[in-house]
């Protein structure tokens, strides 16, 4: 037969069980903290800017609208403000991709 655990080792293994999940809840806290702002100050930086959806990605910012005819990206750098990117596209042109040549230089 097995030996059952003491109540010493029983408590330290609750103790070491409640400290990892005291870490991963502290985790998921912190990125929390860095992401939410994130998204809202590149929202309000779009909407700044006339435009209807954006997409955070760390400090770039992705700015996108539509009318009838055509489509508009344009990409913000968050931390500079500069525009590191724009490109209009024809909805009814199929060929139309987004090419590196069409980026902006940067300084």
């Amino acid at each position: 037969m097995l030996n059952k655990p003491s109540a010493i080792e029983n408590a330290f293994g609750k103790f070491i069980l409640f400290f990892m999940l005291l870490l991963l809840t502290i985790l998921l806290w912190e990125i929390e903290l860095i992401i939410v702002p994130n998204n809202r100050a590149c929202s309000q930086l779009c909407e700044q800017n006339g435009y209807n959806d954006s997409i955070a990605a760390e400090s770039l910012c992705t700015c996108i609208k539509e009318d009838k005819d055509n489509k508009y990206v344009l990409q913000i750098n968050m931390k500079t403000g500069e525009q590191v990117f724009f490109k209009k596209f024809d909805k009814n042109n199929d060929a139309n991709k987004i090419n590196t040549a069409d980026r902006l230089r940067s300084g």
